[in-house]
This record gives structure tokens, sequence and C-alpha cells, in this order.
């Protein structure tokens, strides 16, 4: 039906209203005021597993309450609290809840909240005021929204739902983002990450603006926006630090010093500096076979692919991992896989070079996509190879008859196995994404183990893992059924 990805794990992001405000507003941008019609911020959550709990119906509204027990979370206990969303009577997104409350079956369902016109007060909201702001997050000590202040400040409705076993998914008429551009803006979790070719201005207190614009609507001339925001950052964390301890005290672990202020000498910014250093490396590359192009393109181009590097590392790494954290390891692991696709897969397309202005999204995304894909099969392999040494480590300490031995070794390397397959590997990667398993491949192994007695793929014959795939690439919804049973009776027997 639709382009639309669903997030593999539980999460929320800052998105953008598709449509722009009726009217002009005031806004900073390059310490200057200007009016322009912007695009305020929306909170979006996403689960991808839920089971709905109630359905109730009053005059054209819909309230669904999904059951807060059955989220799974990342330290394995459910979430504490049952949460609402809102749809209209009768529509497809009503039909599909009663169908799978009748069912009890899981959906997928992402939220849209977003400023209500006016408070509960009657005052008139302004476009340009942080979603967070209207979630009460900064009146909070812990920075959580509260249910006053969103309620009373904002409307929230079912965006998208979806079963969560199948692959069509619903998009609600209500939404004012756009879904599916989603992808561009997840790694937004406090609004500081606006999509390319936009710009987050400012408000005349000098704090950023809860809304985006075209970059292409900032009057030309003095300094650009994102060097005007640099520049601003940096005074301020120059201010933060007067007073606070000497950077020597920091480690390079630490994200931020005694007072708050960013460390200088943080892994994270280390990591820029490499990203950095690789935009510089493949820009000037592509510069050389792009004819004549100005340094200050050039430097203009660096500036846009560090960024778009940045965020396709952010971005791999809360796939891979369920979280965002450029001080981890596996942030660097996910960086690698980028500058690895670029590389050798993906160069930087020779547009940027022709005044865009930004990086194309869609080759942002397909590196996002490959680098994920790469990284995947990484760990995929790292966990056979440590699945074998234990093997390896079972079998020195049982006596076997070395002639049996032998001939199982010799049936092994005569019978190629999956492992020695790419075609069906492939196909296999490809059944698990079209089901929509692809951040819950373990949960497929009690399946294999059912029907090859493993689901090592070095020990499954190609011959008969052909066979079963091919049947359940003809029937994907009974192998849906067959795996979430096997699933279920292996947790069964593990209880």
């Amino acid at each position: 039906m639709s382009a639309f990805t669903r997030s593999e794990h539980n999460t929320s992001f800052i998105a953008y209203e598709s449509a722009p405000s009726r009217k002009p507003v005031e806004i900073h941008v390059n310490s200057n005021e200007m009016t322009a019609r912007v695009h305020p911020e929306a909170f979006i959550t996403e689960y991808p597993s839920v089971l709905i709990k109630s359905v109730n119906v009053k005059d054209d509204l819909v309230s669904v309450t999904f059951d807060a027990s059955s989220v799974e979370t990342r330290n394995g206990k459910p979430l504490s609290f049952d949460f609402h969303g809102n749809c209209k009577t009768d529509s497809p997104l009503h039909q599909l809840a009663e169908a799978a409350r009748e069912a009890q079956r899981p959906v997928y369902v992402a939220f849209e909240i977003r400023r209500k016109v006016r408070n509960r007060a009657g005052d008139y909201i302004a476009f340009t005021t942080p979603i967070n702001t209207l979630r009460g997050c900064n009146d909070n000590p812990d920075g959580k929204a509260t249910t006053d202040a969103t309620s009373g400040n904002c409307s929230k409705v079912i965006a998208v739902l979806g079963f969560a076993d199948e692959e069509h998914t619903l998009i609600s008429e209500e939404c004012r983002t756009n879904p599916l551009k989603w992808g561009a803006v997840r790694g937004n979790y406090d609004g500081t990450v606006p999509p390319q070719g936009c710009i987050i201005p400012k408000l005349a207190d000098g704090s950023p603006a809860g809304c985006i614009i075209p970059a292409s609507e900032v009057p030309t001339g003095g300094m650009s926006a994102d060097v005007e925001a640099a520049i601003a950052r940096i005074e301020k964390q120059l201010t933060a630090m007067r007073g606070a301890p000497a950077c020597s005290t920091n480690k390079p672990w630490m994200l931020r010093g005694a007072r708050g202020e960013v460390n200088p000498g943080s892994y994270a910014v280390t990591h820029v500096r490499l990203v950095r250093s690789k935009a510089h490396e493949v820009v000037s590359q592509s510069a050389a076979s792009a004819g004549e192009v100005s340094t200050d393109t050039v430097r203009s181009v660096e500036s846009l692919l560090t960024k778009a590097l940045l965020w396709v590392a952010d971005t791999v790494q809360a796939r891979m991992c369920g979280r965002l954290d450029r001080m981890d390891k596996a942030w660097d692991e996910a960086c690698q896989w980028a500058f690895y696709v670029v590389e050798a897969e993906l160069p930087l397309p020779a547009e940027v070079f022709a005044g865009q202005g930004s990086v194309p999204q869609e080759w942002s995304v397909a590196v996002r996509n490959r680098a994920f894909e790469l990284f995947a099969e990484a760990v995929e392999l790292t966990a056979e190879y440590c699945d074998s040494l234990s093997k390896k480590g079972r079998d020195t300490s049982e006596k076997k008859e070395p002639a049996k031995d032998a001939e199982t070794a010799d049936a092994r390397e005569s019978t190629p196995m999956l492992s020695d397959s790419p075609e069906l590997r492939k196909r296999w990667d490809d059944l698990i994404v079209a089901i929509n398993m692809g951040g819950h491949v373990a949960h497929l192994n009690p399946a294999l183990v059912s029907c090859f007695g493993t689901y090592q793929s070095a020990e499954i014959p190609a011959e008969k893992f052909e066979e079963m795939l091919s049947q359940w690439e003809d029937q994907p919804q009974q192998f849906v059924d067959f795996a979430r049973n096997q699933y279920q009776e292996s947790m069964n027997d593990a209880a």
C-alpha cells in the first residue's frame, strides 16, 4: 500500500507537520528577525507489538486502550500503565482495532501528539512552542511529560496501525506529519536534528523554536544558518564552562562535565572528528572527478556529508541496539559500516556539487539501510562463530569413535549447507523482512530447530532448507503461525 517502514523497537522522536502554518510567524535566523510560515513539531511514539484491551465508541470518536503488560521492553519488564489513542468512528483504523481486539492479535501502532489550537484556558498556542514544552517536560524534574500538560495543550491520535505479524499498514487521514518521511527524523529525540534541507529557527530569547523552515527560505548573504547555529551552541557551552573545573579533569567516557557542559575531550566529540575526516576524504575524491568545484563548495558539501553520516550511524545503532549512544563502541561500529558502504557500494552523488544545499535523502536512506544490513550480517556471522566454539568445546569433552567422526566430517564436506548458498540466505532474509520479523530474528529459531534440528546455517542442508523455504514463501502467513507456535512452546518448555 505504501513505502511506510515500521520501527523494529519501541521508540519516540520529534517529527514535523507537513503543512506550514497558515499565517507567518516571527522567528529569528542568523540573528535577524524574519517572518515565515513554519512547520510545527509533533511527538511520535511507536510500539511494534501490543495487544488492544478495549475499543470504546462515543459519537464520532473512538478511544482505543492498549494493554501495557503486553509491550516488550529492553529491560524485560512490561510497561506499568495502559495507554490510549483516538481515531474516527467507522474508519479503517477503527475496524482494524475492533478485529484485533476480538481476535486478541497484537498490533503495531504509532501515535502522533500535536499542539491544539488553544489550551485548556482558551489561550492561543503559538506554532513555535516546542512540543516537549506543551507536554510538560520542561516543568517536570525528571524531564518526562505530564498527563495534565499533555491533555491541556495537545491532541493525540492513532497515526498508523497494522497487525504486528502482517506487513499491511493503515495510515490515518488525521495525520499532520507524513509517516512516509519518519525515517528521516527517527533519531530526532529532542528536536535538535532537523530533516536535511531544513533549519530550526530561534525564538526572541535565543532558544530553539519548536518548528522548522526550509533552508531555501532563509535570505542569502551573511553567515549561513548552520554556521550561526554552531557558533551559538559553542558560545552557550563556553558560557556554561566559565568557572567549571578544567577540561583535563573530565574523562573521555564522560559526555558532560560537572556543570553540564559538553566535555570537549569525550569520545562523542572524537567520533564527530573522525566522521568529518572521512567526509573530507570522500568529498575530495568526488570533487576531483566532478570537474571544477570551488573550495567553498567542497567545504559546504563536507559539512553536509558529515551531518548525513552522523545521522546514518545514529539510526543504524538505534535499529541494531534499540538505543542511541555516540559514546558506545557499537556506534563507532555502525559508523564504520556506513563508511564501507559509501566507499565500496554507494558513492556520493555528483549532484551535491550542483548547489542543491543538501545531501539527497534517498541516498542517505539507502546508505543507512545497507549499513544496517551488513552490520546485522556481521553480528549473525559472529553468533555462528560463537556457537561453533561452544560446540567444539562440547565435542572435546565427549569420546567418539574416530571412524564415525571421519564419516560425519566427510558427509558434511560433501553436503552443501545453507551457509554455502548466498542465494538461499538472501531469499531467507527477504522472507524475514516480508513477514516483519527483522527485529525478532531469534524468535524464528525454534521453528528452524523443529524442522532441521538446529538453527545454525552451517548445519542445515541447503537442499532441505530450499524445499521448506519454497513452501514458506508461497504461504508466509502459515509460516508465521507455525513459527509463533514453536516459539511459544519453547518459552513454555523453558519455564
